[in-house]
């Protein structure tokens, strides 16, 4: 997070463009693959309120406490009851490997929100 936050702040040599990103390995693909983090803010709290995606160090999924199975996240996400556009927080385990936590990016990736993007939180939470 401190490194994340020292090239924000960076004023020189700053390349308003560029993008940050981690890379994995495709098994599928069979080649390297980038998953963008540039816009993500890491935090290292609980937050308080809106929808709760928690991803666990067991490879569980939690929306608001409730046990998700990958397969069916996006359409357990698309049957939630409200009366307004939901907001998401997606969070994660702060022992999560770092492996698992590419994995459950690509989990995110893959579902297809059925909300505007201002209504997934760009703040992503470890705790």
């Amino acid at each position: 997070m401190k490194l994340q936050e020292k090239k924000r702040s960076e004023k020189m040599h700053k390349n308003e463009a560029a993008q940050n990103y981690y890379s994995y390995a495709d098994s599928i693909g069979k080649n390297m693959a980038f998953i963008p983090f540039t816009q993500i803010h890491y935090k290292m709290n609980k937050p308080s309120h809106e929808i709760l995606v928690y991803f666990t160090k067991d490879n569980l999924i939690l929306v608001n406490g409730v046990q998700v199975e990958k397969t069916d996240l996006e359409h357990y996400i698309k049957a939630l009851p409200s009366d307004k556009p939901n907001k998401f927080m997606f969070c994660f385990a702060k022992d999560l490997s770092f492996g698992n936590y590419i994995q459950d990016k690509i989990v995110l990736q893959s579902v297809k929100l059925p909300i505007p993007i201002e209504n997934v939180s760009n703040s992503e939470f470890i705790y």
